[in-house]
């Protein structure tokens, strides 16, 4: 399947993905999600979704923390032969989900959620965030909803990011979220546009970047003259965070800046802000005539350093 299906895909993979079965597990109030790349969105993900109901401390690294909250360690690899993933590997309190690979060795049937094959680890969100959202608790009925608000819209955003990708050409593309709780959203859109359009992008958030990155728009340099800039609004959004969008807006001159809302409310804007920023990616990999599938440098390093 080429990356624009799969992208085309999310919402049935949604759904597919509640059928995984999923380990029973005691109460937890904390949990720390192992994860690099594709599979590493999926904690922020858990972060982000289930904020009122858990600590979540997603870790991205070698070098294992020397002190971590107490509760449940949840490794994510979806080749599941990561390496960073592998270097933390603890069986007291674990859970894994992946597709195969090394990290299934370490876990039991009980503690492993095996999902399909076959995949790149970007395209493969659905079925690593789906079956952990429902074994922590998150209601499957709002799983459903979330997909079939997707299925109902995708068109619409297919079209919007094809439009949003020809206005962008070739320009540095900035994208700002409307707090840190919501950036790896943004993040999210950082990472497809590197691996799908082999593209360089930058993103953060409101309004932490009032406190530093503000001032490269005093006396903007030519690469930043050639950018776009995208404000994205969630349902999140703080009432002082919207005034900051705006006096941001007369600060950034001659420099396009593009709104980005959800047309969805609630967690199902989300998904539809990552299913757009992937369709962007995509959009823009076809505008620049690269394939979005390979990511030949990645799978070289990986040779490289075995």
């Amino acid at each position: 399947m080429d990356m624009y299906n799969l992208i085309k895909s999310m919402p049935d993979m949604i759904k597919k993905a509640l059928d995984i079965k999923v380990p029973q597990i005691k109460e937890y109030n904390n949990l720390t999600v192992f994860g690099m790349g594709g599979s590493g969105f999926t904690g922020d993900i858990i972060k982000l979704l289930l904020k009122d109901k858990y600590f979540v401390y997603t870790y991205k690294d070698y070098n294992y923390p020397c002190i971590l909250p107490e509760g449940l360690k949840i490794f994510v690899s979806y080749s599941g032969n990561t390496e960073e993933t592998l270097s933390h590997i603890i069986n007291k309190e674990s859970i894994a989900i992946g597709s195969g690979g090394k990290l299934e060795q370490y876990f039991d049937r009980n503690r492993y959620i095996k999902i399909p094959s076959g995949l790149p680890p970007r395209a493969a969100i659905a079925y690593l965030s789906v079956p952990l959202l429902k074994m922590l608790g998150y209601p499957e009925i709002n799983i459903k909803s979330i997909s079939n608000k997707l299925i109902d819209i995708d068109d619409s955003i297919e079209k919007r990011a094809k439009n949003l990708a020809k206005k962008i050409g070739e320009k540095l593309i900035i994208v700002y979220a409307d707090s840190y709780l919501t950036y790896p959203v943004v993040y999210r859109w950082e990472t497809q546009l590197n691996e799908n359009a082999k593209v360089l992008a930058h993103t953060r958030y409101m309004s932490e970047m009032n406190h530093n990155e503000i001032m490269v728009f005093e006396n903007p340099t030519d690469y930043l003259k050639d950018a776009v800039v995208f404000f994205l609004h969630t349902p999140l959004e703080h009432k002082r965070t919207k005034k900051r969008f705006d006096v941001m807006k007369k600060i950034i001159k001659n420099i396009e800046i593009i709104d980005i809302y959800p047309v969805l409310n609630e967690d199902a804007a989300y998904f539809e802000l990552i299913m757009l920023g992937d369709m962007l990616s995509y959009f823009i990999a076809k505008e620049r005539n690269i394939n979005p599938i390979p990511v030949k440098l990645i799978e070289s390093l990986k040779e490289k350093i075995k």
